[in-house]
């Protein structure tokens, strides 16, 4: 269980005051809440990374690109996060 006072400190300080942040699909009271339960379960990760990640599931998007593929892997449901910054790997 989370307490209010502290979804209410991660939802302001970790996405809302982060301007910089771009949002392509709608997040509703369900999405923060399984936001606010990711965190929990993976407080190592960022609170904006939990918000993309409960995004994705609610909508079914296993990959991603990202510059942080560590935090993201850590979702099960998260099949493939890649940095487009690193040249693949040819075999």
């Amino acid at each position: 269980m989370i307490s209010s006072a502290k979804a209410s400190d991660l939802i302001w300080s970790g996405f809302l005051k982060s301007e910089g942040r771009v949002t392509f699909y709608p997040i509703d009271r369900g999405v923060i809440r399984e936001a606010l339960l990711q965190q929990v379960a993976k407080p190592s990760v960022e609170f904006p990374d939990c918000v993309i990640a409960a995004t994705m599931k609610e909508n079914n998007i296993t990959r991603i690109y990202t510059t942080n593929p560590s935090h993201f892997l850590e979702f099960p449901f998260i099949e493939e996060a890649a940095d487009p910054r690193q040249k693949p790997h040819v075999s």
